[in-house]
């Protein structure tokens, strides 16, 4: 009798073991390496602005411009903000032209090839981008300085289009990548301008006459090159 007992407590053992689970660890997630980075002159001025550094941060967005006629165009923006400082860089490009009644955004396709045309394709002569309203039928910067003033680089107002017909520096990208991950499909680039900025200050009125007059502030970036990454 003690023999058989001693025998299931030896199976019972073995039975015990055979069942331990061991973790299963599932493979990482490959996400794609999200940073920006800016410096230049601004009115003579060095600015910088690291990811990380001071609060600031790269982030995406995009503007869509939606007719009756099909030709719908989507503007995307890259900028760096802080949640610890005032001043923000921001640059835009397009557009990218699309069916908005059978897609929310443009293609992976039209994306990418939107992208990888902003780039030399290896002949030596990059693809000349001209500085243009909004980002629609090109490249724009802002600035917001430290005193919340905005400034960008092709403005209308009353009738008037301030835009920079002769610019410091043509905007001209390189190190552009097309990568995606779970969260999406995005490109990363470096794109180099030099350029005016443009605000409207004020009216003003002179006397005798009060003919009223309107007061513009103009400020300049130089060697301007902003890394950074937009989101389809």
């Amino acid at each position: 009798m003690k023999k058989n007992l001693l025998i299931v407590s030896i199976f019972a053992g073995l039975a015990i073991l055979s069942c331990t689970k061991h973790e299963v660890i599932p493979a990482p997630t490959p996400l794609v390496e999200l940073e920006a980075h800016f410096s230049g002159l601004v009115n003579g001025s060095d600015v910088e602005y690291t990811e990380d550094v001071e609060g600031y941060n790269g982030t995406s967005s995009f503007d869509q411009y939606i007719t009756t006629t099909g030709l719908d165009t989507t503007v995307y923006y890259s900028s760096m903000e802080s949640d610890l400082a005032t001043p923000i860089i921001k640059i835009g490009i397009g557009g990218i032209s699309f069916d908005a009644a059978s897609l929310s955004v443009p293609s992976l396709n039209q994306f990418t090839d939107f992208f990888n045309g902003l780039v030399d394709d290896g002949t030596g002569n990059p693809p000349i981008i001209n500085y243009s309203l909004s980002g629609k039928q090109g490249f724009m910067v802002s600035f917001k300085d430290n005193n919340g003033n905005i400034y960008t680089s092709s403005m209308f107002h009353d009738g008037q289009l301030f835009e920079n017909v002769s610019p410091l520096e043509l905007p001209t990208f390189s190190n552009m990548s097309l990568e995606s991950d779970n969260s999406g499909d995005y490109a990363k680039f470096t794109v180099k301008f030099g350029c005016e900025l443009y605000r409207f200050v004020r009216y003003y009125t002179i006397p005798p006459s009060n003919t009223q007059y309107r007061e513009y502030d103009t400020i300049t970036i130089e060697n301007g090159v902003y890394s950074g990454w937009i989101k389809r």
